[in-house]
C-alpha cells in the first residue's frame, strides 16, 4: 500500500533508522532500508528538480520581458550610457527577485509535499496536503517584488508624491505590488476550483453556503470592479506601485495632469491642518503658477479659489476637505456628478 511507508508508523526516529542502516516495523509488516531509502531519494530529486526548474523559468521569463525593456529604452536615447547601467542593474535585481521567488516556492513547497507524504501517508494526506504545502510556502510570495531603485535613481520619474511635503526627495518605500496581485490571482483559481467541486455537490453545506455568492452570474462584474478600484486607488495613493503599461494608460486618459495625480495622492495622505495647507498652496503654485508666462483669468481665477479655501480655522479646513478636493481635481463644476458627465461628454 502507498501508506506503507508512512512515518507515523515507525517505532522511534525515522531518520536514525536510516542513518544506522536498520530495517522500520510497520503495521503491515518490516519495510526493507532499500525502499525507504528509495522514496527518499525520489523525493530529493524532485526537490532539486522542481527548485531549478522554477527558477530557471522565472528567470528565462522575467529576464526576457526585462531585457526587451532596456534595448527598447536604449533605442529611445542611445547616448544616455549611465542610464543605461542603472536600468540594466534595476533589471538584474527584479529578474533575481522573480527567480528566487519561484525557485524558493517550488522548492518549499515539494518539501513540504513530501514530508507529509511520508510523515502522514499519500492517502490519508491527499485531500489537505497540498493546501498546507502551498500555505507554508506561500510568503515566498514576497520575493517577486525586488527592493526599491538605488538613490542615484531618484527624481528620475516624478510618478511618486512622497516629496510633496518634504523640500527633498525621498526614497520610494519597498512595496509588494507584485506579491499581491499574485495572492489575489491564487485566490481566484482557488475559488474557481471549489466551484467545480460545489456544482458537484461535493462541498459540506456551510461550504456550499459560503461560495454562493462568488456563483452568482454578475461575480466576474464585481470582480472587475474591485481589482479597478485597487489599481485606481494604487495609482492615486501609490503611483511607484503603478508602473508599465498600467501607469503609462492611466497618465495617459485619466483627463489630467501627473500634478494634479500627484497633489491628489499627497492632500489623501495629509493628516493635519499644516500638513493640508502646504499641499493646497504647493499645487496651486505647481498647477497655476506658470513661471515666466502670463496667467489665464482661468488660471487666476482657480488659483484664486483654490487659496482662499484656507482662510478657515484648522479644524474648519480639516471638515471641508472634500471643497479642496473639487478644487484641485475639477474647479471648473464643483458638482462630482456634473463632472463626471462632462468628462465622460468630452472624452
Amino acid at each position: 500500500a502507498e501508506d506503507a511507508l508512512s512515518w507515523t508508523s515507525w517505532s522511534g526516529s525515522t531518520w536514525e533508522r536510516v542513518l544506522y542502516g536498520s530495517a522500520m516495523s510497520t503495521s503491515n509488516g518490516v519495510v526493507p532500508l532499500g525502499d525507504v531509502r528509495e522514496d527518499i531519494d525520489r523525493a530529493a530529486r524532485r526537490l532539486r528538480t522542481a527548485t531549478i526548474r522554477a527558477g530557471s523559468i522565472g528567470a528565462a521569463l522575467k529576464g526576457g520581458l526585462n531585457l526587451f525593456g532596456v534595448l527598447a529604452r536604449s533605442r529611445r536615447r542611445p547616448k544616455r550610457g549611465g542610464s543605461l547601467r542603472l536600468d540594466a542593474a534595476d533589471a538584474l535585481r527584479d529578474t533575481a527577485a522573480f527567480a528566487a521567488f519561484l525557485g524558493v516556492f517550488a522548492g518549499v513547497y515539494v518539501a513540504v509535499d513530501e514530508g507529509l507524504a511520508l510523515r502522514v501517508g499519500k492517502q490519508r494526506s491527499r485531500e489537505w496536503r497540498a493546501a498546507v504545502a502551498g500555505a507554508i510556502a506561500a510568503p515566498a510570495l514576497l520575493l517577486a517584488d525586488p527592493r526599491p531603485a538605488s538613490k542615484s535613481r531618484l527624481g528620475r520619474d516624478a510618478r511618486s508624491s512622497v516629496g510633496v511635503l518634504n523640500n527633498a526627495p525621498l526614497a520610494p518605500q519597498r512595496h509588494n505590488g507584485l506579491a499581491t496581485y499574485l495572492a489575489l490571482r491564487a485566490c481566484v483559481l482557488l475559488t474557481r476550483s471549489a466551484l467545480k467541486r460545489r456544482d458537484r455537490r461535493e462541498l459540506t453545506p456551510v461550504t456550499h453556503a459560503l461560495l454562493a455568492p462568488f456563483a452568482n452570474k454578475n461575480a466576474d462584474v464585481g470582480l472587475m470592479c474591485v481589482s479597478a478600484t485597487v489599481i485606481l486607488s494604487c495609482f492615486i495613493l501609490r503611483r511607484d506601485a503603478v508602473v508599465g503599461p498600467y501607469a503609462k494608460f492611466l497618465d495617459r486618459h485619466g483627463g489630467k495632469t501627473v500634478a494634479h495625480y500627484v497633489f491628489a495622492g499627497a492632500l489623501a495622505k495629509a493628516t493635519t491642518a499644516l500638513e493640508t495647507r502646504t499641499v493646497v498652496k504647493k499645487a496651486a503654485a505647481a498647477l497655476y503658477g506658470h513661471p515666466g508666462a502670463k496667467k489665464s483669468l482661468r488660471d487666476k481665477k482657480h488659483e484664486a479659489s483654490l487659496l482662499a479655501a484656507l482662510d478657515v480655522s484648522d479644524a474648519s479646513l480639516m471638515r471641508r476637505r472634500p471643497k479642496l478636493w473639487r478644487l484641485l481635481v475639477h474647479p471648473e463644476t464643483l458638482n462630482g456628478g456634473a463632472h463626471f458627465v462632462a468628462f465622460f461628454t468630452r472624452s
